[in-house]
């Protein structure tokens, strides 16, 4: 972490740790996570056209309101996988580097989409070298409030601890280096970082029983 540490003031649960990687839940947003990446994701527009809210907003502003103006502008899109990359963010923002990842029509959502992205930013995350990184679902910022359906922190932690794995096998095999991420945080509201805790960790518990070599460990 750097100087200007602020995960010693955020509220911070943890999950469980795997392949090296500790798991947890933190009460902060990706403009704020102090790591190496962060990971925002969004989608082609909001629900109803209200516009973004949330931590997504907060990101919108910090970097000058380039997000919007880039979709906007067509030139990113949002659309699903699509990425963006600030690799220079404006002085004063702790991260070191923040990736967008996009979800597509909002109306669209479903639990593979959210699967989907959390491969991307893990494998972003170690190709870039990160050895921490933050992921924030932007869902609620953009209007889906009713999201049970979703599953979200299983199918979360399931893109997540798959891309992982699939990463140390491929440096077993000699075909890469070793994933050098040692953090893996999930961006949560203060409000609801409780029962997210309380999600995730049950959710990494039903998974981790099906991760070979018994590598996992659950966050008591």
């Amino acid at each position: 972490m750097t100087d200007t540490d602020h995960s010693t003031t955020a509220i911070r649960l943890p999950i469980g740790s795997a392949g090296g990687v500790v798991f947890d839940v933190v009460a902060w947003g990706p403009a704020q996570a102090d790591v190496d990446l962060s990971v925002a994701c969004m989608f082609e527009h909001e629900l109803g056209g209200a516009g973004m809210r949330g931590g997504l907003l907060a990101l919108d502003r910090a970097l000058g309101g380039q997000l919007g103006r880039l979709r906007e502008a067509g030139a990113f899109r949002a659309q699903p996988m699509e990425t963006l990359l600030v690799t220079t963010p404006p002085p004063g923002l702790p991260p070191r580097a923040i990736l967008v990842v996009g979800l597509g029509d909002p109306a669209a959502l479903h639990g593979d989409v959210l699967r989907q992205a959390t491969r991307v930013a893990m494998r972003e995350a170690i190709r870039r070298g990160a050895g921490a990184m933050a992921f924030a679902p932007s869902v609620l910022d953009a209007g889906h409030t009713d999201n049970a359906p979703l599953d979200m922190q299983q199918v979360m932690l399931d893109g997540m601890l798959g891309a992982l794995r699939a990463e140390h096998m491929l440096a077993a095999a000699g075909l890469a280096a070793a994933p050098l991420l040692r953090h893996c945080s999930f961006d949560v509201g203060a409000p609801r970082v409780q029962a997210a805790g309380d999600a995730f960790r049950a959710a990494f518990a039903r998974l981790a029983e099906a991760i070979p070599g018994g590598v996992a460990a659950i966050a008591p």
